[in-house]
């Protein structure tokens, strides 16, 4: 009978599955390596994705703190514009009205109330005189430079005067 001699197989295979390990070894260092810098490379750009994300958000805070103020000081500045121009359009107003003041200084009598109605832009003269006549001469002499004229009335006075009360508007 002949002998079967297994040692040898025993030893082949044994180097085969050293063969075998040595591969997979290889082959899971380096899946493992892979694995490892590519979650080192994901983790990197999360973080700085984040990173600009974050100094994005913070530009973008302090640009609109900067805008708010702006709008702030231009809303400030409107109301001085809108503000500006009414106080200039009063004066202009008092301007006409000072003109008119010398001109009814100028006149045949002199007022004794002068009022000015800036909303309805008309002027009160309250005048004194020693005859209706007098008056009628001043109303003509208002009549020159005023589109409207009116005389409201004709009273006799207890200071022994007659006293006119106009209504002068729209300067021509």
């Amino acid at each position: 009978m002949t002998t079967i001699n297994l040692a040898i197989r025993k030893h082949e295979e044994a180097q085969v599955l050293v063969k075998i390990r040595r591969v997979v070894k290889s082959v899971t260092t380096v899946c493992l390596v892979v694995y490892i810098v590519s979650m080192a490379g994901v983790t990197g750009w999360w973080w700085y994705t984040n990173a600009r994300t974050a100094s994005a958000g913070a530009e973008l805070e302090d640009l609109l703190a900067q805008v708010t103020a702006k709008s702030e000081a231009e809303a400030v500045v409107r109301r001085l514009i809108v503000r500006a121009g009414s106080v200039q359009t009063f004066l202009d107003s008092r301007v006409e009205v000072g003109g008119s003041a010398g001109r009814l200084a100028g006149a045949v009598l002199v007022p004794m109330i002068w009022n000015y109605d800036s909303t309805k832009g008309v002027e009160g003269v309250v005048v004194n005189a020693a005859g209706v006549a007098q008056i009628d001469e001043f109303v003509a002499d208002m009549a020159e430079d005023y589109a409207n004229v009116r005389l409201e009335s004709v009273k006799w006075s207890s200071e022994g005067a007659w006293v006119g009360t106009l209504s002068l508007g729209g300067k021509k």
